[in-house]
C-alpha cells in the first residue's frame, strides 16, 4: 500500500522538475474575484396588515418556484432587517427579483411583479414597503441606497436622513435639539413615502442629540432624544405608527425610530427612559473658600474625558451642559445645551455628587456625596434645569442644597421665552421677607418686572419661577438688560448685579440670580441660553 502512495508523488516531483528546467510557464489562471452588495427590508404598511416575508433570487418569472425559506421572515411593521451581505453579483451589476409575501404564506404575493432591483457591487441597498394611503390592498415601494462609502467631513459629522412613513398628516419637518433654532435634517418638509438625502450633524464629543418632528404648522408630533453618534455613520430616522393594534403593540404607536445604515442595519432606537438636563452653579464660595470649578457626577454617569464627571466643571456663577461655552466678556451670558442621563429607578431621587476641582476636571476633592434631587417630571425626555445653591465656608462638606424644575420645551418662532429662577440664598435671608426682584428692559425703555419670587430655600417645583414670553425682537436679536435687587422687606432693597444679553426669537433663556447677600459683591445674574445647538 505504501508503494502505491509514493508513485503518484514521485511522478508528479520528477514531473515539476522538467517543467523547470525546460523553461516552461504554467498556465495563467484568471481567478475571478467575487463581488457583492448588501440589502436590507424595512416594512411600513399600516392597518394591521401581516407581517411578512421576502424571498430573492436572479430569476424574473413571477411564478418562479421558491426557495426553501425566506431570506426575511415575519418582518411586523415598523421593522427592518438585518443587512443580508455577500448577495453575489457582476462587476457591472446584477438584478435581483423579489418577492414579497405574507408570512408563511407562498400562495399570494402582495405585489403583481417582483421587485427588480439592480444591485452593484459594493452598495446597500433598502427595500422600503409600504401600502396606498387611497388603498391599502395596493402595495407600493421605493429603493434607497444606504450610506455611501465616501463623504466630506467624515471625521467630524455623522449623517442623518428623514423619511416621512406617517399617512395623513401632511408634510413633516425634522430639526436637531431644539423645535425652532435646531437645524432641518430636511430643508424641505417630506410628504408621506418621501425619503431625504443625507445631512451631515457636526458631533461633539459624548454629547447626546434630540430630533424634533414637526407639522405645517410647527407642532411637535413627537421627539426622540439621548441619541449618540460616532463620526462619519449613516442613519435613517423615520416617522411613523399603526394604531390598530397598539394595545397589543404599543411599540406600534406614532414616534421616531431611528435605524442603523452602517452594520447591523435595523432599529437602534433607544428604549431607555431619559430626561435632559442643565446645571446651574449658584453655590457660593464666601468666608475664604478657594473655589473656582465645581464638577458633577450626575447618576453615577461619568465621562472618561471629563475625568468621570458627568459634564465639564462649572465655574461658579455658571451654567455646564452639552458643549457649554461663554457668550459674553464679563461671563454673565452662556450657552449650555441639555445633557442626556437615564431616570434612576426606585433610589428617592436623581444622585448627583460633587467635586471642587480645576477647569479640566483635575485635583479633585468631595464637595457633597449622592444629594438626591427630586425630579418634577411628568414624562420622560423633558428638559430640566437642576440649581445648586447656599453659601459654603472653607473645609467644610455641604452645598448640597438644590432644586429642580422643567424648562419649556419650545418657543415659537416670533418670541422668546424668559425663565427667571432665584437662586439668592445666605446666612439671615428667611422665607417670609426676602425675596427676588427681577426686571427686564427692551431698548425702547420699557421695563417688565416680576412679582416677588421667594429665596431657593422656598422654591418647590415651579411655584417660584417666573416664565414670561417676550415678544417684539427683531430677527437679528433685540439686547435686553436684565435689572435685579433682593428685597428683604420693607424698602430694604440689595442690588443684584444684571446682565446684558442679545435676545433671539425662538430663544429659551434661564435667568438665574444667585449670591449672598451678606456678601453683596457675590450677587450676580446668570443669563443661558438653553436650545441653541451649535457646537
Amino acid at each position: 500500500m505504501k508503494e502505491l502512495y509514493r508513485k503518484p508523488y514521485l511522478t508528479s516531483a520528477l514531473l515539476a522538475v522538467f517543467v523547470a528546467l525546460s523553461g516552461c510557464k504554467a498556465p495563467t489562471v484568471d481567478y475571478q474575484v467575487v463581488q457583492s452588495a448588501t440589502i436590507r427590508i424595512m416594512n411600513f404598511a399600516p392597518n394591521c396588515q401581516a407581517p411578512i416575508d421576502a424571498y430573492w433570487s436572479t430569476n424574473s418569472d413571477p411564478h418562479s418556484t421558491f426557495g426553501p425559506s425566506a431570506n426575511v421572515q415575519n418582518l411586523r411593521f415598523g421593522q427592518a432587517s438585518v443587512y443580508s451581505t455577500s448577495i453575489n453579483v457582476a462587476a457591472n451589476g446584477t438584478t435581483y427579483y423579489v418577492r414579497i409575501t405574507p408570512t408563511r404564506d407562498t400562495t399570494k404575493q402582495l405585489f403583481a411583479s417582483p421587485i427588480a432591483m439592480n444591485l452593484q457591487p459594493n452598495q446597500k441597498y433598502t427595500l422600503l414597503i409600504t401600502t396606498d394611503p387611497n388603498n391599502s390592498s395596493n402595495w407600493i415601494y421605493q429603493i434607497l441606497t444606504d450610506a455611501p462609502s465616501e463623504t466630506a467631513d467624515a471625521n467630524t459629522h455623522a449623517f442623518i436622513r428623514f423619511a416621512n412613513m406617517q399617512q395623513g398628516v401632511g408634510p413633516l419637518t425634522i430639526r436637531v435639539n431644539d423645535p425652532v433654532m435646531g437645524d432641518a435634517i430636511n430643508s424641505t418638509p417630506a410628504d408621506f413615502n418621501q425619503v431625504s438625502a443625507y445631512v451631515p450633524i457636526p458631533l461633539v464629543a459624548d454629547t447626546n442629540y434630540a430630533f424634533y418632528v414637526l407639522n405645517s404648522k410647527n407642532q411637535i408630533l413627537s421627539r426622540l432624544t439621548g441619541q449618540t453618534f460616532a463620526p462619519g455613520t449613516f442613519w435613517t430616522v423615520v416617522y411613523s405608527g399603526d394604531s390598530c393594534d397598539i394595545v397589543v403593540h404599543p411599540e406600534d404607536a406614532q414616534r421616531l425610530r431611528i435605524y442603523d445604515d452602517n452594520g447591523t442595519g435595523n432599529d437602534q432606537t433607544s428604549t431607555i427612559p431619559s430626561f435632559r438636563y442643565n446645571i446651574v452653579n449658584a453655590i457660593n464660595p464666601v468666608y475664604g473658600a478657594n473655589i473656582q470649578y465645581v464638577g458633577f457626577l450626575v447618576n453615577s454617569e461619568g465621562l472618561p474625558q471629563f475625568q468621570n464627571l458627568s459634564i465639564p466643571p462649572i465655574p461658579v456663577g455658571g451654567a455646564g451642559g452639552a458643549g457649554w461655552k461663554v457668550l459674553s466678556s464679563d461671563s454673565t451670558f452662556w450657552q449650555a445645551s441639555y445633557q442626556t442621563a437615564s431616570i434612576p429607578v426606585g433610589t428617592g431621587g436623581l444622585p448627583v455628587s460633587a467635586f471642587i476641582t480645576d477647569r479640566n476636571g483635575g485635583n479633585q476633592s468631595p464637595l457633597f456625596t449622592n444629594v438626591n434631587v427630586s425630579l418634577p417630571l411628568t414624562d420622560t425626555n423633558r428638559a430640566v434645569s437642576i440649581v445648586f445653591y447656599d453659601t459654603i465656608a472653607p473645609n467644610t462638606l455641604g452645598a448640597g442644597k438644590s432644586f429642580a424644575f422643567t424648562m419649556p420645551d419650545t418657543a415659537d418662532a416670533n418670541s422668546a421665552i424668559f425663565v427667571f429662577v432665584p437662586a439668592v440664598f445666605g446666612k439671615g435671608i428667611t422665607t417670609a421677607k426676602s425675596a427676588t426682584l427681577f426686571y427686564y428692559q427692551t431698548p425702547d425703555g420699557k421695563v417688565t418686572g416680576s412679582k416677588y419670587n421667594s429665596p431657593s430655600g422656598a422654591i418647590t417645583g415651579n411655584s417660584r419661577i417666573w416664565t414670561t414670553k417676550v415678544g417684539g425682537l427683531s430677527a437679528s436679536g433685540t439686547t435686553i438688560n436684565i435689572v435685579d435687587s433682593v428685597f428683604g422687606g420693607g424698602s430694604n432693597r440689595t442690588p443684584i448685579k444684571g446682565a446684558t444679553f442679545t435676545a433671539i426669537p425662538g430663544g429659551i433663556y434661564e435667568i438665574v440670580s444667585h449670591g449672598d447677600p451678606n456678601v453683596p459683591a457675590t450677587l450676580a445674574t446668570t443669563v443661558v441660553l438653553v436650545n441653541s445647538n451649535k457646537p
